[in-house]
């Protein structure tokens, strides 16, 4: 998980997602599925295929249980994925 990564390295989640965020621009089908359920990140793409303008807008219309972190994730995929289809 985010958390286990963040602790291992004694970061912030904040930033292990950044730096996930960067390694997805790179490499699209980076795997991040183990990172977080498939709930929280159906309900994430659910909610970015929609449309967004910042992260906020997305955490505001999702449940509290999922973070910024898991959004920048999941967001980060969706965009660079699309790219590889595109």
């Amino acid at each position: 998980t985010l958390k286990e990564i963040a602790e291992t390295l004694r970061i912030t989640e904040a930033v292990v997602s950044m730096q996930i965020e960067t390694i997805i621009e790179y490499n699209p089908i980076t795997d991040v599925n183990h990172l977080f359920s498939n709930e929280n990140y159906n309900l994430i793409m659910a909610e970015v295929k929609k449309g967004y303008e910042n992260l906020k807008e997305l955490k505001d219309r999702l449940p509290s249980k999922i973070t910024y972190p898991q959004i920048r994730i999941a967001a980060a995929k969706h965009k660079f994925s699309s790219r590889l289809l595109a």
